[in-house]
């Protein structure tokens, strides 16, 4: 259950008593993105829990990993992007704060994202990954890349354009990538806005998934 303060007032003259209640922190599927945060339209393509070699898990573990899918027919202002990934793990904040340094370095990060999306997205190939420095930054850390790739589709070579963010919130760790098809001449105009968007909406559920301690009076 995602953590949120209670607040219980009583009167009882002008006195108050105050109890502390310890919150208790969301499972990562209850963190993740989902439909609702991403917009109408999307649904949820596959979700699962990971064990530490990265197969699927049976129960709840410290890695979960969620696709979006949108479903929806084109619509004026529907969102650009087709597929959003949306990956989490509850690392501690030390390691989460190395994870986010070395994703930062050029020669570490792009390489490993490079990796991590073939490993995702299936039949993709031809990956490349770039630093994106003037994202907006989200959460307590985050780095951005660029990516495009190459897959399969119904027998046609589709160039697939990405945005993946990296998003660090204490202990919790995300990737969010939202990916389109490319048009030929560049990636879709709006993609790079609703990766922003996305990574903002996530930074956000992270920080209120968070285990804290609130004062109740009564």
């Amino acid at each position: 259950m995602c953590a949120a303060f209670a607040l219980a007032v009583t009167a009882c003259g002008h006195s108050t008593k105050k109890a502390v209640v310890a919150l208790q922190p969301a499972v990562l599927a209850q963190l993740a993105l989902s439909p609702l945060d991403a917009g109408d339209g999307y649904t949820v393509q596959s979700e699962r829990y990971l064990d530490e070699q990265g197969n699927t898990a049976s129960g709840v573990t410290d890695e979960f990993v969620r696709q979006l899918q949108l479903t929806a027919p084109p619509a004026e202002n529907a969102p650009v992007a087709t597929h959003i990934l949306v990956s989490l793990s509850e690392t501690g904040v030390d390691q989460a704060a190395e994870f986010i340094d070395a994703a930062d370095d050029p020669d570490v990060g792009p390489p490993n994202l490079e990796a991590y999306i073939q490993a995702q997205v299936a039949g993709s190939h031809d990956v490349h990954a770039e630093l994106v420095d003037d994202f907006p930054q989200v959460g307590d850390d985050s780095v951005a890349n660029r990516l495009t790739w190459h897959s399969d589709v119904d027998g046609d070579d589709v160039t697939w354009d990405s945005y993946a963010v990296y998003v660090r919130s204490g202990g919790l760790l995300a990737l969010v990538a939202a990916r389109a098809a490319d048009t030929g001449h560049g990636e879709p105009d709006t993609l790079r806005h609703e990766a922003e968007e996305l990574a903002r909406k996530q930074a956000d559920k992270l920080r209120a998934g968070h285990p804290a301690t609130a004062v109740a009076t009564r």
